[in-house]
């Protein structure tokens, strides 16, 4: 797929059109900024955890608070007692955090920047097709053939990704819901501000990459080819050509796009229903919690 990618950005710069390659340029301007902003919130967010988990080690006054819980991450040590190991901990889960922030930078943006190059693909084919027409052509059957190919060729390649990224989109896409619904139920149990500032700056990664996934699959669409060939100059073409752009039309109304799995489509309003769950999910989550802790309020109270 990459190949595919390098093969077609040779063809764009090639080209004598200056609307293509304005058009790429801002579509890789926008990529470059989105991805800067995927990496940011990931080190940000892995910064924060970090050093709020130091901050608690180097105000604690000793190390048997972590016999019973966890530092940072709740990892398997070849040796009982953490607490008398603390430097070998505090190096493994630091490490575990740079190599989380690492993979979790390279798999999003490497993600993002094929569906960006999708979407890039369906705006260029849009100007190709709209400029149809405009300019008198020797051969404009041969042109639209040409055409024709590169939408094909683009559908194949939007299918193609789907099929090998789908199941991991709705790995991706189950994992972020998870992880701000986690983050949110533990809004309600914090008891500091640093805790507070963490648990922040991680919603803000989860919100941050829900609607990027979402936003950049809505994006890939080909009804704006349908756009196109509505607004090219095909009235006066042949009939022939005008037979093939009807075909162009009916095809470019097929809806076309990333799917979670075999469940549903990746689009803005997905993320927005997903988030809108994970918050009444939330809600119900702590109305039990709190049920249950007035229940055990009242139980001490009575055997006192």
């Amino acid at each position: 797929m990459f190949a595919h990618t390098m093969r077609n950005e040779e063809m764009i710069f090639s080209s004598d059109d200056y609307e293509i390659k304005a058009e790429y340029f801002r579509q890789a301007k926008y990529c470059r900024k989105v991805n800067i902003l995927q990496c940011g919130s990931t080190t940000f967010s892995c910064v924060t955890f970090a050093a709020v988990a130091l901050i608690q080690l180097f105000k604690a006054d000793d190390m048997s608070i972590y016999k019973k819980q966890p530092f940072m991450h709740d990892i398997w040590y070849p040796f009982l007692s953490i607490e008398n190991h603390m430097g070998v901990v505090v190096f493994t889960n630091l490490f575990v955090v740079c190599q989380g922030a690492c993979f979790n930078s390279a798999t999003q943006c490497t993600f993002i920047g094929l569906m960006i190059y999708s979407s890039m693909r369906f705006r260029l084919l849009h100007i190709k097709i709209k400029k149809f027409g405009l300019t008198p052509q020797e051969n404009p059957l041969a042109l639209l053939e040409e055409l024709i190919v590169e939408h094909q060729d683009l559908l194949q390649f939007v299918k193609t990704l789907n099929e090998r990224t789908k199941y991991v989109m709705l790995l991706e896409f189950l994992l972020n819901a998870v992880s701000l619904a986690s983050g949110l139920l533990q809004l309600v149990m914090i008891k500091t501000i640093t805790q507070l500032f963490s648990i922040c700056a991680i919603i803000l990664l989860q919100l941050i990459q829900i609607f990027v996934l979402a936003w950049s699959a809505n994006e890939i669409s080909s009804l704006s080819i349908a756009d196109a060939v509505a607004t090219s100059n095909w009235i006066g073409q042949a009939l022939m050509v005008k037979k093939l752009l009807l075909i162009v039309l009916m095809r470019a109304q097929v809806p076309v796009g990333l799917t979670a799995g075999p469940f549903f489509n990746m689009s803005t309003v997905t993320a927005v229903n997903d988030i809108f769950l994970d918050f009444e999910g939330c809600i119900h989550l702590c109305v039990i919690y709190d049920a249950k802790f007035a229940k055990l309020i009242s139980f001490k109270e009575c055997i006192k």
